[in-house]
């Protein structure tokens, strides 16, 4: 008698195993971005503490984007730490849905603000790259304001 293809137990395997080295990539991209965020703030806190004096606009820029790094590295947390939780606690991983399961997982912290992953994940992205918008945008402008630059 033959087997199907879909049947098989090897192929449950071979899917098991592709979601895991998913699941591991996932972890070690969000780990870097976290790292990332964590030298930046640092960076950003020893220019306000360091920098000598800066325009009112200037400092407020440098708060908002402190912030928002800030921000960013906790919902990376965020994702990072649900990774083992999600699939351990709520048995996704037994399931055959894989990352689409740990997607669409609500998680949050102390279980009070739970939101998709995928929210998350969005979050982190959208306030890194708003904090990347705001310091090259402040470059540009004082650029632009000392006729170093030409548009």
């Amino acid at each position: 008698m033959l087997v199907e293809v879909s049947e098989s137990p090897l192929r449950f395997m071979a899917n098991t195993n592709f979601q895991l080295e998913q699941l591991k990539l996932l972890y070690d991209y969000t780990k870097f971005h976290i790292g990332l965020y964590g030298t930046l703030i640092a960076g950003f806190i020893g220019i306000l503490t360091f920098g000598g004096t800066f325009s009112t606009p200037s400092l407020i820029a440098l708060k908002v984007v402190v912030f928002l790094l800030l921000v960013a590295a906790m919902s990376g947390g965020m994702v990072a730490s649900s990774v083992v939780d999600v699939y351990q606690d709520y048995k996704t991983w037994n399931t055959e849905s894989g990352l689409e399961a740990f997607w669409t997982t609500p998680i949050g912290p102390f279980k009070w603000l739970r939101m998709k992953v995928e929210y998350w994940w969005f979050i982190e992205h959208t306030a890194f790259w708003i904090a990347v918008f705001i310091v090259v945008g402040g470059f540009l402008l004082k650029g632009i304001r000392l006729g170093v630059i030409v548009i």
